[in-house]
């Protein structure tokens, strides 16, 4: 069942013309702080051998899809082969904002857990990468920083996924959402100290509607049999309502703290829902945004044997949890869109 969608500013898409013609003049170079909705494979490479482990500079990605949870490309790999821009993608898979209040482990090829880069040492990466000395290798002033963050801190509430550390399914005692909130504040004012100027923020998607989190689980995944799904979907909508209207009250006073600072939501979460309402003005006469692409029976899909769908252009999620190729590619012209109009 759907629900009535906040009443936020929709997000309006652009064709992939527009982007190949034009990218924002003023804006050169984007910088990406996520998790898997933005990863083109840097999680992949910490589980690699130590000899192509993830330390700068970076072992080139592998063709897509592996290393991105996607299906495909990633958005940030559509706007990089789209506008010319220069595109640093520091997002990782299964990341959170700040590991020491949702902490999360990542297995290595050694079969050892190692921490997965937060936001905040995925900004350490940048700075050893980029910066000589006092002064970045690109031009800070026509630089935006992306942050996509929050499904996992937000799955954490919800006992989903389980630190390998600590095998504890909750947030360290006493973390709520108005920490993650801060948490994504924090990261703005480190990279403002950084000498970034430029923020585009992205909210959280309708998590309630992924087959992870919905009441209806039309394919079976295998979270539903032994949980509430209806108490699941309502409390995830809630978290994600809250959190984003948490951002949406802080951002404009964290701007007004910053001098000479632009700080912009992405309304990634009605971006979303307009996918969800109008299918066929996206995905065609055979859109698909209720089941999701790629399935792995077994509990949690673990047996590994997956199936994936003839059509993955058709559809909205590649997996129970993440949206397709076709999602972020529409997503990548939308984010164009929305640098193009700082101009």
């Amino acid at each position: 069942m759907l629900a009535a969608a906040p009443l936020l500013a929709l997000v309006s898409l652009t064709s992939a013309a527009v982007i190949e013609r034009q990218a924002d003049a003023g804006i050169k170079t984007l910088l990406v702080f996520g998790d898997s909705y933005s990863d083109e494979c840097n999680a992949w490479r910490i589980q690699q051998t130590p000899e192509v482990q993830a330390q700068y500079p970076f072992p080139q990605c592998p063709p897509a899809p592996e290393g991105r949870a996607s299906g495909g490309y990633q958005w940030p790999e559509y706007v990089r082969n789209n506008t010319g821009m220069n595109v640093f993608n520091y997002a990782s898979s299964g990341a959170t904002c700040n590991n020491t209040l949702f902490p999360r482990g990542l297995e290595a090829s050694d079969g050892q857990t190692v921490w997965n880069p937060d936001v905040g040492m995925q900004i350490d990466q940048m700075v050893l990468g980029h910066r000589q000395g006092e002064a970045f290798d690109f031009d800070v002033s026509t630089a935006v920083a992306a942050i996509f963050i929050g499904t996992n801190d937000l799955t954490f509430f919800v006992g989903k996924f389980q630190d390998s550390r600590s095998n504890d399914t909750r947030p360290i005692p006493g973390t709520t959402v108005v920490d993650h909130t801060g948490c994504i504040l924090n990261k703005v004012n480190i990279l403002y100290r950084l000498g970034v100027r430029h923020f585009l923020v992205f909210n959280k998607i309708p998590l309630h509607y992924t087959q992870l989190f919905s009441w209806d689980d039309v394919q079976g995944y295998g979270y539903r049999i032994q949980q509430n799904g209806a108490l699941i979907a309502n409390f995830i909508e809630e978290l994600v309502i809250s959190s984003n209207a948490l951002q949406a009250l802080q951002l404009p006073a964290l701007q007004a703290s910053l001098p000479d600072s632009s700080i912009e939501t992405f309304d990634t979460f009605n971006f979303y829902w307009d996918l969800i309402t109008n299918p066929q003005r996206s995905f065609g006469p055979d859109a698909n945004v209720h089941d999701f692409c790629n399935v792995c029976p077994g509990p949690e899909g673990s047996d590994g044997n997956c199936t994936r769908c003839e059509n993955p252009q058709d559809y909205l999620l590649f997996d129970q949890l993440h949206p397709s190729e076709r999602s972020g590619q529409l997503l990548a012209e939308a984010v164009v869109q929305k640098l193009q109009s700082r101009a």
